[in-house]
């Protein structure tokens, strides 16, 4: 038996991310070698209040609701850089020194070059530097991710940017207090928390105790 008494995500044999209701088992297919494994998580919180990353300010030009994303709708938002140099969409965050958190996010190539480490995410104040590349993006959604100890407390900006011409789909951005990234949980609006997944495995049946 399961316990969580909130829904969570997974991938299904589709390679679709999807919800599953409250106290109901998460079998997920995104594993290596495709093998379904049982999904057992901590308790976490996403701290993005919007996952769709619509809210975010903008130096780029931004259309919501663009293309189809890791869960099968259309709400990705497209960000299109038509000047080149330093420019993305970044949000502050209250963050606590010495939380270790995870950040993740989903991003695909539409078209441009963003090689050479032309795209990037940045972290800021914070040290040692916080950077993910995500320069090797491809037509496919991959999702990227990076840990770290937070060197401040208080406002921490988070910086998505590409530093040439480029075009490119964004989704599921997600911060959270851990050692590592968990399966992506949405907001809209607020923060929110999935809860620890409780399994119970019950003895088979005929067991004898010697």
């Amino acid at each position: 038996t399961v316990v969580r008494n909130t829904t969570g995500t997974f991938f299904n044999s589709s390679m679709i991310l999807v919800s599953a209701d409250a106290n109901v088992a998460r079998i997920t297919y995104l594993t290596v070698g495709g093998n379904p494994l049982l999904l057992d998580e901590p308790q976490r919180t996403n701290i993005n209040t919007n996952h769709l990353l619509q809210d975010w300010a903008s130096q780029l030009t931004r259309t919501i609701n663009f293309g189809i994303s890791p869960d099968g709708t259309q709400n990705t938002t497209r960000l299109v850089n038509s000047v080149g140099t330093n420019r993305g969409i970044s949000k502050a965050f209250l963050l606590t020194s010495g939380v270790t958190y995870s950040f993740s996010f989903y991003v695909k190539l539409i078209s441009g070059d963003i090689t050479n480490q032309l795209g990037r995410c940045f972290v800021f104040p914070q040290s040692p530097s916080v950077i993910i590349d995500f320069s090797d993006a491809t037509n496919v959604f991959r999702r990227y991710s990076n840990t770290f100890v937070a060197s401040t407390s208080g406002n921490v900006t988070f910086q998505l940017r590409t530093d040439a011409i480029s075009d490119i789909e964004v989704y599921g951005f997600q911060i959270e207090a851990g050692s590592n990234s968990s399966s992506l949980i949405p907001t809209l609006g607020s923060a929110v928390t999935r809860n620890e997944d409780v399994i119970t495995v019950a003895p088979p049946l005929g067991t004898v105790k010697i």
